[in-house]
This record gives structure tokens, C-alpha cells and sequence, in this order.
């Protein structure tokens, strides 16, 4: 289903950045974003539409980014049967890796 509104969550913070998540009017998932304090220049470190793009199915379960706050890990089920793989992304270069350990939960 599509994202009614607009809106934004209210940001958390976590090391040098603020965490919040975002979504779009007519979308079908959330953008996650953070910025550095103070600072108003968002980075979006997950965009769950471009994840989803090509798949029938795609559910993003728990995230975390690393104390370092260069390497995200979440979990993303991509056919539905709650079936997750954990995955990592670079977010200092935003490269996906290809690290990718099956079946979690």
C-alpha cells in the first residue's frame, strides 16, 4: 500500500548524527535519514523504495549502524515469509556489501 502523507519521525540521537526516518506521499515505504548535529544536511542511508524496487515483497526488519557510524546492518525480508537476511551497507561510500547472512530472525 502507498504512504498517505508526508510526514517525518522525530530524531534520536547517536554519536555525532541524528536518526530519523521519513516518508513521501504516494510512496510505498520509509527513506531513513540522519544529519549531523547541528547541522541541517540530510543523508539518507536507506532508502527502503530503491530497496524495494524489481521485488515483489520487501520488508525492512531492525537496523543498527556501528559505533563508528560507518557500517549499517539491517534485516530485510524480501518474500514475504518473515524469512529475514541480515545485509550491510558502507555509509561512508554507500556501497551495499556483499557480506549477507540468510535466513535470521
Amino acid at each position: 500500500s502507498h504512504v498517505q502523507e508526508t510526514d517525518e519521525t522525530y530524531p534520536y540521537r547517536r554519536g555525532a548524527y541524528e536518526y530519523y526516518s521519513r516518508t513521501i506521499e504516494g510512496s510505498s515505504y520509509k527513506i531513513r535519514c540522519r544529519r549531523k548535529s547541528g547541522l541541517n544536511v540530510e543523508e539518507v542511508f536507506l532508502d527502503e523504495n530503491e530497496l524495494a524496487k524489481g521485488k515483489s515483497h520487501c520488508e525492512v526488519g531492525d537496523f543498527d549502524v556501528s559505533k563508528s557510524q560507518a557500517i549499517l546492518a539491517f534485516t530485510v525480508d524480501e518474500f514475504g515469509y518473515e524469512e529475514y537476511s541480515l545485509r550491510f551497507k558502507d555509509l561512508t561510500t554507500g556501497r551495499m556489501l556483499e557480506d549477507v547472512i540468510p535466513k535470521t530472525s
